[in-house]
């Protein structure tokens, strides 16, 4: 999936536009609920390197919140790793050229109820 594609995912499935927090980033962005503003997702561009991954060039990935009980169950598939820059025992990193839409939809939906 690409950045594009995964924005206008977003915005179809929950009405949420694309925020640059960092004025000194345009490529990094979260996702948030309109009514309390809280983040539900987090788009980032990481050298393949600092996730652990092999290959050079950065990988495009997006933290979602999954809570402590489910997180167990996802960091076991391919594609899903604990979560980068963002607190691991709630979130993952979802790599988005490495996961099924089954699975993406579902941990999307998963962050946006978990935040509400």
């Amino acid at each position: 999936m690409t950045k594009p594609e995964l924005i206008d995912y977003i915005a179809n499935r929950f009405s949420a536009d694309p925020e640059y927090p960092w004025e000194d980033d345009q490529t990094d962005c979260v996702f948030r609920h309109g009514n309390n503003k809280k983040w539900f997702a987090l788009y980032m561009e990481v050298e393949r390197k600092r996730l652990g991954l092999e290959g050079s060039g950065a990988a495009s990935i997006l933290n979602v919140k999954t809570g402590p009980l489910l997180q167990g169950s996802y960091l076991g598939m391919q594609g899903i790793l604990p979560a980068y820059h963002m607190n691991k025992t709630n979130w993952v990193s979802i790599i988005l050229d490495a996961i099924d839409q089954k699975t993406f939809e579902e941990l999307l939906d998963i962050s946006s109820e978990l935040t509400k």
